[in-house]
Parts: structure tokens; sequence; C-alpha cells
């Protein structure tokens, strides 16, 4: 069979998929670009609707262990390229199809991470990364922020929005439904805050991190138990979202590893 070219009907809609959220939410589908993403979507059994892969890639070797796994359909090499966001194509992406999770398929007996209106890709894919990491029971996402499923997002998640359960919810569905679940809710302000290690993150906890330009609201500030703050340096104004947000979900995994009596982590 030849090749999909460009100008194809089933490229193109790949394309709108890739950069339009609303055509993903219409379709209930997103594009997962290169070879780490498909191989996590892979080894986690998520729904595929197809895989395509440029001709140029189809003897390279990174790619070729992860197409044994699956069928593929492939395409022009200036297909690929219409397709995928990165400015750097690798060689194949993949229509997964969504998976709505709700708050009510989240695991309320640990840390749930809240994000208030996060505008930067890379640090939602990245707060998502480290939720993976941390053992983080889901993220919650609140706000007119990025969307979820954005390429960049995906793959600044390095494969973790396949892993981590994701919800993208009310802030006040997600604030009623900590409290229902009991858990104590934590907003993180750059300054006047408790200093995470004096904090049990150890229990049922909803820690919000806010957007980088403007933190979170009053709604999130009002609806918290107490403030945390990350102890640094004055003369340095912030920290990121992304790093804010990783020190907290590890300082919880460090309290957690600890209350259970087992070996601790190393030191951040």
């Amino acid at each position: 069979m030849a090749a999909l070219g460009a100008s194809h009907e089933e490229v193109r809609r790949l394309r709108r998929l890739v950069r339009s959220s609303d055509e993903r939410r219409r379709e209930g589908v997103f594009v997962a670009e290169g070879p780490d993403l498909l191989e996590a979507a892979l080894d986690t059994d998520w729904p595929l609707e197809g895989v395509y892969v440029a001709e140029g890639a189809l003897g390279h070797h990174r790619l070729s262990s992860v197409l044994e796994r699956t069928s593929f359909t492939v395409v022009s090499d200036a297909a690929l390229e219409r397709i995928a966001d990165a400015r750097s194509p690798q060689g194949v992406v993949a229509a997964c199809r969504l998976v709505n999770y709700s708050l009510d398929d989240l695991d309320w007996s640990g840390l749930v991470l809240g994000l208030e209106g996060l505008h930067d890709p890379g640090n939602l894919g990245t707060l998502i990364r480290s939720a993976d990491a941390a053992g983080v029971n889901g993220v919650v996402v609140t706000g007119d922020g990025v969307d979820p499923l954005h390429p960049k997002v995906l793959r600044s998640s390095a494969g973790s929005i396949f892993r981590q359960r994701v919800v993208s919810s009310t802030l006040e569905d997600a604030v009623r439904w900590a409290s229902r679940a009991g858990s104590t809710s934590w907003a993180t302000v750059l300054r006047g805050g408790e200093d995470p290690r004096a904090v049990d993150l150890a229990q049922r906890v909803l820690v919000w991190i806010g957007s980088e330009a403007r933190g979170l609201s009053a709604e999130v500030l009002d609806a918290s138990s107490g403030y945390l703050s990350i102890p640094m340096n004055p003369a340095v104004e912030s920290l990121n979202a992304a790093v804010a947000g990783s020190l907290v979900m590890f300082e919880s995994s460090y309290q957690r590893s600890h209350s259970k009596g087992g070996p601790l982590p190393p030191s951040l």
C-alpha cells in the first residue's frame, strides 16, 4: 500500500487534532508524538486508534522494537512533518483515544495535586511527570490554562500522561470532592506559608499550585486549610510552578516513606 501523502484527509485530520483542543475534545482523540510516548501508551494498554510512521523512519533502530508491538500506517516524510508539532519530528505519531477520568476515579487516601490556570505546557507536563515519579494519587487541572493533551504537555510528561490519572474539573467540584474525601487543602504561596517539611503531607492532602503569572485565586486561598511556602534565598523572586510543585510532591513522598518505616529516599 502506498504511503499516505501530506494532502490525504487522514493526515489533515491528525494535523487538526494536534493543533486544536476543541477538535481533540470533540472527537475524543489526541495525538502523541515520538517512540517514547508510543511505547508508554503500549506499556499501559492505552486505547489507540492508529499509529502512523514516516517512510524514512521505518529502518530506525529506536522505532523498530516499538513497531513490532503494533500495527501501523505508513505516511510520507512530508506528511509526518505536516502532522507533527515538534520542530524535529521523531518519525511516528499515535492517535490515542481520550480516557475521561473523573474526580471519582482518583484515590483520595494520599496526595492529590491541584493545578489552577497553568498556561505553560512545559510546566504542566513536568508536573505530571513529577507526580508520576513521586507516587502522587492524581492531578486535577482547573481554570482556563493549557489543555493537558496539548502536544508540548505530552512531550514534557515523558510518557507519564499515560500512567498518571489527570482530571479536568471545575474548581468548585475539586474543592467539594476534597472536602468529602476528608483531604486537607494546602495552597502554595510565595511568602508567609508554612515550611512543607513541617506539615504532615503523608496523609489525605490536596496541594494547590497556581498559575505562573497570577498564582492562586482568592477562591482557592479561601477554600484552603493552610498555606505552604518553600524556604529559599530571599534575593530570589520565586520558583517556577513546576519546580515548586515538584519539591512539595517529593517532600510528601519522603514523608510517606518515613511514616511506613521504609528506607528514606535521597534528600533533595
